[in-house]
């Protein structure tokens, strides 16, 4: 695997790693649904589904 693509994945998994614990922190309804909504295409990225 090229670098880019390992240093893409690993940016991908951090802020997917971020998103998750500002969901779990979250109390507001809402805005861990958005939370949930933004990291849907980052964990699709990481597990390579499109």
């Amino acid at each position: 695997m090229p670098v880019v693509t390992v240093l893409y994945y690993v940016m991908t998994a951090f802020l997917a790693l971020l998103c998750l614990r500002n969901f779990l922190k979250e109390r507001n309804l809402q805005n861990a649904a958005m939370y949930a909504i933004v990291m849907m295409p980052l964990l699709l990225r990481l597990f390579r589904i499109k």
